[in-house]
């Protein structure tokens, strides 16, 4: 039987966005006895594969940089973050590729439902052979999504106005391609009353 390697895996929390619909840096949201971003970054540092977390951010780089380094992740800064999401993206995969990386962890910092169970059952993917591991929820795929290095890139070439989703839409018909279910996982904090209900439905201990 052959044995596969363990990849060299890091992961990283998307927080580089203005917040405007939130009003404040969200990633400071206070959630779960911490904030948003402290975590996600928990249960991300809590898999025993991930052997390194970094946080890219861009707006509110002054606060939510501290809070990062505080939580024990690296700090990215995104020069061109206000162009969106994809500019913060290519950062993360620009940063894989430096690490040489076997592959990257993404996530965005406003989805509470992740944990370190879904994240071990994405890895499980990986580990088996897979090189696009996504979430699903309510029909979609999408983040919480590993990416393999046979991916970087890719994302790093993204142009504006393209999406992770579109790479994973790419390769959803792909052999390599696998998915985890994430329950309530379209729950994501934009507004101080999504941050409301996320605090109502995640009160108790997650364990899925």
């Amino acid at each position: 039987m052959v044995t596969r390697p363990e990849p060299r895996l890091t992961a990283v929390v998307l927080a580089a966005g203005a917040s405007s619909r939130f009003g404040s840096a969200k990633a400071l949201a206070p959630f779960r006895g911490t904030t948003l971003l402290g975590w996600a970054l928990q249960e991300l540092l809590a898999c025993a594969y991930i052997s390194d977390a970094f946080v890219v951010v861009g707006g509110h780089a002054d606060v939510v940089g501290p809070h990062a380094i505080a939580s024990g992740a690296r700090v990215v800064s995104c020069a061109d973050w206000a162009r969106g999401m994809t500019a913060s993206l290519r950062c993360a995969a620009a940063e894989a590729q430096a690490l040489e990386a076997s592959a990257v962890l993404v996530c965005a910092v406003d989805q509470p439902a992740a944990t370190r169970a879904h994240f071990t059952r994405l890895i499980g993917h990986l580990h088996a052979g897979s090189t696009v591991v996504a979430s699903s929820y309510e029909g979609i795929f999408g983040i919480p999504t590993l990416f393999s290095n046979d991916h970087f890139a890719e994302l790093a070439n993204l142009p504006d106005g393209a999406r992770g989703k579109d790479v994973i839409e790419r390769h959803r018909t792909d052999s390599r391609f696998a998915s985890e279910p994430l329950a309530l996982g379209t729950l994501d904090v934009d507004t101080r009353d999504d941050l409301e209900r996320a605090t109502l439905a995640f009160g108790r201990e997650i364990t899925t």
